[in-house]
């Protein structure tokens, strides 16, 4: 069952490695919430307030961390500003899809300069 939490009040909240496929997270709360290793495929946070998020990878594997999974998430209108880590797209962004190098643009655009994307 898909995970309905919109308008809920996540922040600071331990999500890391949580299983959030295709959850609903339009305008959640979620500043200074663990999402390290969080798995966000295809979830909703259009209009999310996701600012001081950590989205660095979880230590999975031991030489390798796992990024932040948000691929095809929508993120249209989300505050990320000062989110940290490294996530793999596409993200779903004004009905355009954005990967690698135009996601990572588009994340510095919103404030958060050290969030990278990895392939």
């Amino acid at each position: 069952m898909d995970a309905y939490l919109a308008v809920a009040d996540l922040d600071g909240v331990n999500l890391a490695g949580a299983d959030l496929d295709r959850a609903t997270l339009l305008g959640t709360k979620l500043k200074n919430a663990d999402l390290s290793g969080a798995y966000l495929h295809k979830a909703e946070a259009d209009g999310c307030e996701a600012e001081v998020v950590n989205l660095s990878g979880a230590p999975r594997m031991p030489l390798r961390p796992t990024p932040t999974r948000l691929s095809e998430a929508q993120l249209s209108g989300a505050k990320v500003a000062d989110s940290r880590g490294e996530v793999r797209g596409p993200v779903l962004v004004d009905n355009q899809l954005l990967a690698g190098r135009q996601l990572e643009e588009w994340f510095a655009a919103m404030g958060a300069l050290e969030l990278r994307v990895v392939e």
